[in-house]
């Protein structure tokens, strides 16, 4: 036994402990009786309460060699495996001091939240984590950060098992619950569903803002990495707005909301957040701010009656973008009283062969633009070859709206496409286009997309939003043209081997001479 590498850091931890003329030391490795659920769910609720009463915290970095410390191992302390952990996330927080080593027990570098004065260490862990200075040094509270932002700290962490992505913020966001290893991803949503009974800010549901994430049916995310890029996300009301509650029911989240219809189908709504971001609160002056909303879906009950507001939130539809809040007004503009958002979806196919596909030509090969904003948020992953939901019928007409940057430049596609879904005996089906009507159109000046589009004026906006007049086969980017073209194709299905048609939509892009 002591020849492990963990009897060593723990003898190690009490030779400092001694030196610092302590008489307890706590070690998770062997202060925990693992076979013991009772007692495993008692310290994973309390853990991060025992960093923040402890006097000081040894962190221990094996994989940061050298005789001398820091700076002669700065690389290889920044990408220690500390930082990629999940639990040493409310190590690094909780404590009021804490003391880094590396390996043999060389010291690293100290931080002391009761000496709240500029650290040279404390501005390195700060630029490896993404955490903002403040929550190292204790000058700013814990509660002060969105919820958005504290699960971004946590994006790019990991752990061993499934559900410690969950177990391991249950401190940093002040809530506790039972362990129920097992439970895979579920966990993280019912620590969501937690921080809501406790907590009305609204950037929870602004996860995947600006990055595609991948598909989810329903307004709460899968797991921290879901707000990578959520680092900046705040809570913020417009003056006027007022902060409803919201609680979640056996029928979904029940809430009230500001939204607006898109002119897509007679289903597809925006609805407004209560946040923004940091930098459009900076650098907005005396103009609006801009704030978070998110695509939604008016889903339809067993009896085809329309019963509440679901959320489809889609892989790099930019499930949250900015908006401006006078398109909504400050009160529910196109669905009255308080609704229901779905956890899931219900009574959905899964369509994995894609009926539709946009690709640009570049250096001999077809490319997919990158996607910025897509209504019906539904049909991201039909143009990306992926599987795409769709409810239980047979077929429809939609218009699609899709915003692609390419390079510096953005601009918008509308597509009236005509499809039927057409099912297999064994196998789940696939999508029969038909008839479909195209244009572009160029996007400069303020306002996303969803703006452009939404009917009826924006009232009181300060600065007007430059609406879509034409759409075109053909438009004029700067120095270059854009030229669209379609053809029907025929691909092969994986699973039946049968030829099924799609179609495809290039948008040719020449520089000016």
């Amino acid at each position: 036994m002591a020849e492990k590498s963990g009897y060593k850091k723990i003898l190690g931890a009490c030779r400092l402990a001694k030196a610092d003329d302590f008489k307890w030391l706590w070690v998770d490795t062997n202060c925990i009786d693992k076979t013991s659920s009772a007692e495993l769910s008692e310290a994973i609720n309390s853990m991060y309460e025992w960093y923040r009463r402890a006097k000081v915290c040894y962190a221990y970095l094996s994989d940061v060699p050298g005789p001398k410390g820091l700076p002669e191992s700065l690389d290889m302390f920044k990408r220690s495996r500390w930082f990629t952990r999940g639990w040493t996330l409310q190590e690094l927080l909780a404590p009021p001091k804490i003391k880094f080593y590396g390996a043999s027990w060389i010291f690293l570098g100290t931080t002391d939240k009761g000496i709240m004065e500029w650290s040279p260490f404390n501005r390195l862990l700060s630029d490896i984590t993404g955490i903002p200075l403040g929550y190292l040094d204790g000058s700013f509270l814990m509660s002060s950060a969105s919820v958005a932002q504290r699960m971004s700290w946590a994006a790019r962490r990991e752990t061993t098992r499934v559900e410690d992505r969950a177990y391991s913020l249950l401190g940093i966001f002040g809530v506790n619950m039972p362990m129920l290893y097992g439970e895979g991803e579920r966990a993280f949503l019912r620590l969501q569903e937690e921080i809501i009974k406790n907590s009305a800010d609204q950037s929870i549901f602004a996860w995947g803002f600006g990055q595609p994430t991948g598909a989810l049916d329903g307004l709460l995310a899968r797991s921290p990495s879901e707000f990578q890029s959520c680092r900046d996300v705040i809570a913020y009301t417009p003056i006027g707005v007022e902060t409803d509650h919201y609680s979640m029911t056996n029928m979904g989240l029940h809430l009230r909301m500001r939204m607006r219809r898109l002119p897509t189908t007679e289903r597809t709504y925006l609805g407004v957040l209560n946040c923004t971001t940091e930098k459009e609160l900076k650098s907005r002056g005396f103009k609006e701010i801009r704030v978070i909303a998110v695509p939604l879906t008016l889903m339809r009950r067993e009896n085809g009656t329309v019963s509440s507001l679901g959320p489809y939130l889609t892989a790099g539809s930019s499930a949250a973008i900015l908006v401006s809040p006078s398109a909504f007004g400050t009160a529910q503009e196109d669905m009255p009283g308080p609704v229901y958002i779905s956890r899931g979806l219900k009574l959905l196919s899964l369509i994995p062969w894609p009926g539709l596909r946009v690709y640009v030509p570049r250096d001999h090969e077809l490319v997919s633009p990158k996607v910025v904003e897509i209504y019906p948020p539904k049909w991201y992953p039909i143009l990306n070859n992926g599987a795409g939901r769709f409810e239980e019928s047979t077929g429809g007409e939609e218009r699609i709206y899709i915003r692609f940057k390419l390079g510096g430049e953005d601009f918008a596609l509308r597509l009236q496409y005509s499809y039927q879904l057409k099912r297999y005996v064994n196998g789940p089906g696939y999508l029969d286009p038909k008839d479909l009507k195209y244009g572009a159109a160029c996007l400069r000046g303020p306002g996303s997309l969803a703006e452009r589009i939404m009917e009826g004026d924006v009232p009181g906006s300060p600065a007007p939003i430059q609406r879509i007049e034409q759409w075109l086969p053909e438009i004029e980017l700067t120095g270059a043209t854009c030229t669209l073209s379609s053809k029907t194709k025929m691909t092969t299905v994986e699973s039946t081997g049968a030829k099924t048609p799609y179609i495809l939509l290039t948008v040719s892009i020449r520089s000016k001479r």
